[in-house]
């Protein structure tokens, strides 16, 4: 196949799945041009891997960012994140709720006992992958994930996880105007949806943007509710997995960078990262090697959506912290 193949079938694809293009002939060849740059560094990327230690070696390939430039594939990455202090001030009105955020989850016990591998994705726990588009709102997008996860658990069984999709644009234009350029922390995802309510996908549909209609939904269709949040610090691989195992998928950090080794990736991630976390995401379990990530980069990202994260080595500053919803059904 040739470059110009590939071109024209990834630029076709991207335009049923996103509608980039919106009929508009200049920015049809404008992103022609991009996908054909792009490309061409990718092959770079992929000769340049192919020079590495097989240890060092990533699975790189076109993704639903290949349409993209670095600066626009960078405004999805959460730079500037907001002080913890400035949370409450943030929130007005609402339904009322008054988060504190409990200090730190419970002390669990070590487990002794946990399996060798554990995916709550193959319990039925897991919604689909979502894709935040060129918005900094990761944060919202892993702290709406992990109450989707909540409901699922405490349903035992009885909803289907591909019926479950709650709005991220009803969190978004709840918060700060310039939220999608300075990005946030996972704990306003929740202490909105504590005060204004949850409201599913279908009657409030993300925009990639902040519109500022912000409504407060004081019934849920799945009667689930916010009602505080928890975090843990400083971790290592065995508490993170006793937490995860006894209480459900967990809001956790990472470090990523503009590079083709995240805008390209098909694979596990076995490149540098530093420890500098900047993206949000949901933790969802482990295997012998790797920690299973839920992104929010959209199914054509990484291992269908996912991204698995070496374990036992803080990569990507994984361990720093993790947090997670404290959630009723009323």
């Amino acid at each position: 196949m040739s470059i110009n193949e590939i071109v024209h079938d990834y630029f076709m694809s991207v335009q049923t799945l996103h509608g980039t293009m919106n009929n508009d002939k200049h920015e049809t060849e404008k992103r022609l041009q991009i996908v054909a740059e792009n490309i061409n560094s990718l092959i770079k990327a992929i000769e340049e891997c192919l020079r590495k230690p097989k240890n060092q070696r990533i699975r790189l390939g076109i993704t639903s960012f290949t349409h993209l430039t670095d600066q626009e594939f960078d405004s999805m990455i959460n730079h500037h994140l907001i002080e913890r202090s400035t949370l409450h001030a943030t929130l007005k009105g609402g339904l009322g709720s008054n988060l504190t955020g409990t200090p730190s989850c419970p002390n669990e016990p070590i487990s002794r006992q946990l399996p060798r591998s554990f995916n709550w994705f193959e319990q039925g726990k897991v919604t689909p992958i979502r894709q935040q588009g060129q918005c900094g709102s990761c944060f919202i997008f892993s702290s709406v994930a992990t109450v989707e996860s909540s409901l699922l658990i405490k349903s035992n069984g009885q909803i289907n996880p591909y019926d479950v999709d709650f709005s991220e644009q009803a969190v978004l234009d709840c918060l700060a105007r310039n939220t999608c350029e300075s990005g946030g922390y996972q704990w306003f995802g929740w202490s909105t949806m504590a005060q204004y309510g949850i409201v599913d996908e279908e009657y409030y549909p993300y925009q990639t943007q902040w519109l500022g209609q912000c409504n407060v939904y004081p019934r849920s269709r799945y009667r689930i509710r916010v009602i505080d949040w928890c975090s843990h610090n400083y971790n290592n691989d065995e508490i993170i997995q006793t937490m995860l195992y006894k209480y459900g998928p967990l809001d956790a950090s990472i470090s990523v960078s503009t590079g083709p080794e995240w805008k390209y990736l098909k694979g596990p991630f076995e490149a540098y990262c530093d420890t500098h976390v900047n993206h949000a995401v949901t933790l969802i379990g482990w295997d012998e090697y790797y920690w299973i990530i839920k992104n929010s980069w959209g199914p054509e990202w990484g291992i269908n959506g996912y991204l698995f994260l070496p374990r036992h080595s803080n990569k990507c500053g994984i361990l720093f912290e993790v947090a997670m919803p404290i959630t009723e059904i009323y």
